[in-house]
């Protein structure tokens, strides 16, 4: 291993530290002078609400990881105005980019682990303050492997040059910074379930509470079965998506509340979600909402802004009449009055372009667990649980089998999810091309994988290596 070269990503580590002087915001807390920092119980639980906060830059579930990823695949139109016009054509180098803050938030979770080890506090808060910042570092990961790297389940041997780098250890100083490549993408999802592990382990033994919008073992599990799943580990997909219905199945929306449930500050049906309070609201040119919509509230008159990203043709005409989810697309304002919006983000919370952002929600675990269920052979089951989405959505019953079952189930998933920033992951995950207007981006092509920072791979004297055609 080698020093590592002055970059963006030694800053991004650097301030993991230095930003516990904000550390906010899932409850707000003083502020932490960066020479005392995780000192303390208090450093350190201002230290964990910091990793959370990492969790709403605009890069990550601010709206990148939402919007951007819906651009790349094939539920949108763009509406021809300023914003993801690039991200919506598939142009070279027009991506998701997590880096930064996903490694922001890594290391804050790495020196909060090494604080709690040195601290005097009773171990069930050890436990529980270590159990949120194990499941925070796997998401971080996990996100940065889906954007940057292949899934196990779709390879391209010859693109493949693995996820990225895994660090366990807090940095506080550039000289501490050792540089490691990009690890292997079968190491990364072990280092993944090693942490969710240890979540597990140790979130199991106390209640964090404040969900969900904090790291509990049911969502340890949600995530548990989604990181399964891009892995082709369709035992652990069952088994962990199981564990968590035995808990959460009541919170399954039904017909008649379903779009009331997109109406809430908070979804009732998330297991886990990233909460933004007011003073952390991205404003319109950043928010889901403006990107979306054309409208600032549901009943607005008028229009608010462009609405970047309307519901394609293609997508609207999947929804029978009588499907409830059809319900949350509607005409747009202003240029958009012929187009249809997604109205899953509207500010809901009150406040104009302030939306909470479900990360997993109970409607996932059935449709993890009927895909796994056909991959096993398991085609009763598999049909159980793609029906409980279809009959809560007001369609009959599905009696199809073989490959028309599977297709059905990713068709729930599509429609379950659309604007919620599952679609491109699935169709990469299961190596399918991006087809959308008349063009088709090819799985083979390398616009699949987002182009590391060339900031990163410029300063690593050749450790990390570029993504092919980058």
């Amino acid at each position: 291993m080698k020093k590592y070269s002055y970059s963006l990503l030694i800053l991004s580590l650097i301030l993991g530290l230095a930003a516990c002087k904000k550390a906010i915001e899932v409850d707000p807390k003083q502020s932490i002078p960066s020479e005392t920092a995780l000192e303390t119980i208090e450093d350190i639980q201002a230290g964990v609400f910091g990793i959370y906060a990492t969790l709403r830059n605009v890069d990550l579930y601010g709206r990148d990881l939402i919007a951007v990823a819906e651009a790349l695949a094939d539920n949108t139109v763009h509406t021809n105005v300023s914003g993801l016009r690039n991200e919506w054509n598939n142009n070279l180098g027009a991506h998701m980019d997590p880096w930064e803050q996903g490694f922001y938030g890594v290391n804050r979770a790495n020196l909060v682990l090494e604080a709690i080890e040195k601290v005097e506090a009773p171990g069930a808060w050890k436990d529980a303050m270590a159990g949120q910042a194990h499941f925070l570092r796997a998401l971080f990961y996990f996100n940065m492997s889906t954007v940057y790297g292949y899934d196990p389940t779709a390879v391209i041997g010859a693109n493949d040059r693995g996820a990225v780098p895994v660090y366990e250890k807090g940095i506080i100083a550039i000289e501490d910074l050792v540089l490691v490549g990009r690890a292997p993408i079968n190491y990364m999802y072990d280092f993944i379930y090693k942490d969710l592990d240890s979540a597990y382990s140790k979130l199991s033994r106390n209640t964090v509470g404040a969900a969900p919008h904090r790291a509990t073992v049911e969502a340890v599990n949600a995530l548990y079965s989604r990181v399964a799943l891009f892995r082709g580990d369709y035992p652990t997909v069952i088994a962990r998506a199981g564990a968590t219905l035995e808990k959460t199945a009541m919170s399954l929306q039904t017909n008649s509340s379903y779009i009331n449930a997109w109406r809430a500050e908070t979804h009732p049906e998330s297991i886990f979600e990233v909460k933004f309070n007011v003073n952390e609201n991205l404003g319109a040119n950043n928010s889901l909402r403006a990107t979306f919509t054309t409208r600032a509230f549901l009943q607005d008159p008028m229009p608010s802004t462009h609405g970047s990203l309307a519901v394609a043709d293609e997508l609207m005409e999947l929804y029978a009449a009588n499907d409830i989810r059809r319900q949350l697309i509607i005409k747009g304002l202003g240029n958009n009055v012929n187009r249809n919006e997604m109205t899953k983000f509207i500010s809901r919370g009150g406040v104009k372009d302030l939306d909470n952002v479900p990360v997993i929600r109970v409607s996932e675990l059935y449709l993890n667990r009927a895909e796994a269920y056909f991959r096993i052979n398991e085609i009763g089951l598999a049909r159980e649980d793609v029906n409980v989405i279809r009959q809560r959505a007001g369609l009959s019953a599905t009696t199809k089998s073989g490959s028309e079952l599977l297709e059905e189930i990713l068709l729930q998933r599509r429609l379950e999810f659309a604007f919620e920033g599952h679609r491109w992951f699935d169709l990469k995950r299961l190596g399918r091309n991006i087809v959308k207007s008349g063009r088709t981006l090819a799985f083979t092509d390398p616009r699949i994988l987002a182009r590391i920072p060339f900031r990163e791979v410029n300063a690593s004297e050749g450790m990390i290596r570029q993504n092919k055609g980058y």
